[in-house]
């Protein structure tokens, strides 16, 4: 399904109409009668773009890391100048790769036998077994929680209703350089950097008073 709204026209900013129309759109439900998925097209300028394109997913087709992950899997920068945006990959884009690939795959060691295979079947009956006791541990956890003990309320649970509240889409703007100063001064990663920052802003979100 394609959308695409008009708002009053030669307005300087369209932040707040923005707002206000992604708000109204997260408290509408897909219908199932239809796709359960959206493209909104808003041509409108803001204070990160010039146009916008919203995109409005069940999460039946997917979640948020695995949808963004398969946008960029479909998508490269041009060689030439890797600053520009991302575009769609063309079908015959890694058609030369291809070889390369299967005969590297099939040039791996797939032995099984001696010292070697012998280490490689322990560690995956280890795995196993470790994935099996995890999975044991919270199915007992989440039998537990759903029979006996209640979770406490904080923003993401709520109280009834809080769903049909009005959604509001906050945002912020890190610079490049104060990430990788960051980065360098704690010794990890941008990703480190990036990933701590969302975390401890969700801390924050989970510890502020319910409305």
């Amino acid at each position: 399904m394609f959308f695409v709204p008009q708002f009053p026209p030669h307005l300087t900013s369209y932040d707040e109409y923005v707002e206000e129309y992604v708000s109204d759109m997260l408290l509408r439900k897909l219908s199932p009668s239809r796709p359960l998925w959206e493209f909104h097209f808003l041509n409108y300028k803001t204070t990160n773009g010039e146009a916008i394109m919203i995109v409005n997913v069940h999460h039946m087709l997917g979640d948020g890391a695995s949808l963004v992950a398969l946008a960029r899997a479909y998508s490269t920068r041009p060689s030439h100048n890797p600053t520009l945006s991302q575009t769609l990959i063309s079908s015959t884009s890694h058609h030369t790769e291809l070889p390369a690939q299967v005969h590297k795959i099939r040039s791996l060691d797939t032995t099984w036998f001696g010292f070697d295979g012998l280490y490689r079947v322990w560690n995956l009956v280890f795995t196993v077994m470790l994935v099996m006791w995890y999975t044991l541990l919270d199915l007992i956890t989440t039998f537990s929680r759903f029979k006996w003990v209640e979770d406490s309320m904080f923003p993401i649970r709520g109280r009834p209703g809080v769903e049909m509240l009005p959604k509001v889409i906050a945002s912020n703007k890190f610079k490049p350089h104060d990430i990788r100063e960051i980065k360098n001064r704690v010794g990890g990663t941008e990703n480190d950097v990036v990933m701590g920052v969302v975390f401890y802003g969700f801390r924050l979100y989970c510890q502020m008073d319910l409305p």
